[in-house]
Formats: C-alpha cells, structure tokens, sequence
C-alpha cells in the first residue's frame, strides 16, 4: 500500500489543483441550503469554496488520507458543525447516509483505478435527480513525466488511470447517470521556480516511486526527473491534460445518452470536428461542420448549434428538455 499523503505539503503547493477545482464549484447549480458530498475533499481547499457557496448548507468531506482529513480539519475549523468528515474509499460502498443532493469531486477520480466501482458508489449515496459535477486527470495526463520514468527503468507506478470521455460516458450510464457530458481539456501548468515544480513531483506525482526508494535516494530521483523534463533549468512546468466530466446523476433510471454529445478529436486538416450525438433509441447520429457551428439532427429536424472550441476537442451547447444543456 502506498505511503500516506505530506498533507501539509500538498496544502502548500497545491494551487493548481485549487484553480482547477474552483471552476469545478462555479459549474454545480447551488440554492445554498444543500449538503453535497465532495469525493476526495484533500487538504479542503476547494472544500472551503464550496463551503462558501452554501451559507445555509452542509458539506459531507470524504478522504481516503487520514492526514488530508486531518489537515482538512485545520483549514475548515471555522466552518465548525457544517462539515461531516468521512474516511473511506471511493472504490468500496460508501458511508454516506442519509443520500446527498450533490456530489462534487475534483483532482482525485484518476487516484481510483476501478471506475466501474467508483461511479457505482456514487450513485449509491446521491438523491435522484441530484448532479454530479467532477474533474480529474484524463487521458495523456502526465505522460511526459511517465515517459521519463520508462526512460529510467522505473517500474510503473500502477496507482493512476486516466481515462478518456468516451468510456467515462458509458460507465456513468452503466452506473445509473444521465444526461452525461464528459470531455477533455487542456491544462498546462507552470511554476514559479525549480523548487516549487520538485516538490510538486515529490508530493504529488512521484510519491508512490519515492516510497520504494531509500529515503537519501529521493531528492536526487526527483532533481533527476525534472532535469529531464526542463533541461534548459528555466521555469518549470508540467503539462497535464485534465479530464473534465458534467453529469446529471438518477441512479434509479439509466437512460443512455438521451440527446447527449460525445466530442471526439480532431480529423483531417483540423478545420472541421466530428461531433457524435448518442441517441439512446436511434443510436449515434455524426455531423461533420466548420469548428464553430455544426448541424443537429434532433426530433427529425436538422438546426445549427453552437459549438464551443477546446484544445484538441469540441463541446457542443443544445438545448434539452429537463434544462440540462449548458
């Protein structure tokens, strides 16, 4: 089993987590009386802006880490009998009773190697109805950073899956979820010093490696590491490719991908996208169109939509019926 998280550590350098999961928090549709469940609170940071978002409203922060619940307890102290704090495994049933109205989780799905289970469990503890609002790292996340390990003769660290829209889309409907809509986007990140990216490395992405080897060994693996992921020695950096996942959840009817839109990569010159719509009944209907407009085929009527542009994907806007589309 893995070592245990630098709890404190991870607080300190983990600003990229938290910007990725504030935009995460904006997206969840909250009144402010809710109690929402946060999958993988960490140390709290993006816990505390949901808090803020519900002033009459509580907070289920569930962890895996006891010391991330222990350092999400100092962060959180003035938030007092708001916040239920749970230890347990996303990959197991969870603890959580009564159901939430809301589940939030942002960094951590990719920590979870059994995505079937994890999107079960969920299901399990969210009120019909309730949303679903996540993001983690998604295909291609730190590859270059697993192609130096490769490089070095490091056996794989085996505690990551990233995985793409596509199966991310099937096992949330498999699960109970609707109105799915997962995509990925582009999440480049850079740090202030050499310092900063080390202990980021350390901390976050080589921490299981780090484990295995004795403890005057790390400094030097981590240092060479970064060497060959910025050799020139400036501003550090690395790329991530983060997976980002908008659900409605019903755990009670699986309906498939009723009016739902699948964005796949780009093909051919770069100028136009393929957007794939699921129709549970009538199977997939593609369009090819330009980059920023594309034809739908819905109730038998073809119209142009909107199509919002991303690295490397498309996200297409419709409207649908229960007010989901976005």
């Amino acid at each position: 089993m893995a070592a245990d998280w630098d709890a404190a550590t991870y607080d300190r350098i983990a600003a990229p987590q938290a910007r990725w999961g504030s935009s995460v928090v904006e997206r969840l549709p909250l009144r402010g009386d809710e109690r929402v469940l946060d999958a993988g609170c960490g140390s709290g940071r993006v816990t505390q802006l949901l808090l803020e978002r519900l002033p009459n409203g509580r907070v289920v922060a569930l962890d895996a880490s006891a010391a991330m619940l222990d350092e999400a307890r100092r962060r959180l102290a003035g938030f007092a009998d708001r916040v239920e704090y749970i230890r347990a495994d996303l990959s197991a049933p969870l603890p959580v009773k009564p159901p939430v109205d809301a589940i939030l989780s942002t960094a951590t799905f990719h920590w979870v190697l059994d995505h079937d289970a994890l999107f079960r469990h969920l299901a399990a503890v969210v009120v019909p109805g309730g949303r679903l609002v996540a993001q983690c790292g998604g295909r291609g996340n730190i590859a270059g950073v697993e192609a130096i390990l490769d490089e070095l003769g490091e056996t794989p660290q085996a505690v990551h899956y990233f995985a793409g829209p596509e199966e991310t889309e099937a096992r949330l409907v498999a699960a109970g979820f609707r109105d799915v809509r997962c995509w990925l986007e582009d999440a480049p990140t850079t740090f202030a010093s050499r310092a900063d990216f080390e202990t980021f490395l350390a901390t976050v992405i080589l921490r299981v490696s780090l484990a295995r080897r004795a403890a005057e060994e790390r400094a030097a693996f981590v240092r060479t590491v970064a060497d060959r992921d910025r050799p020139d020695g400036e501003r550090a950096g690395v790329d991530p490719r983060q997976g980002a996942a908008e659900l409605v959840a019903d755990p009670d009817r699986a309906t498939g991908h009723r009016d739902a839109v699948r964005a796949v990569p780009d093909r051919d010159d770069g100028r136009h996208h393929v957007l794939a719509r699921v129709d549970a009944r009538n199977g997939p209907v593609v369009c090819v169109g330009d980059p920023n407009r594309s034809l739908s085929d819905r109730d038998g009527e073809r119209r142009l939509v909107d199509v919002d542009r991303l690295p490397n994907f498309a996200v297409l806007r419709i409207d649908q019926a229960d007010g989901v589309g976005r």
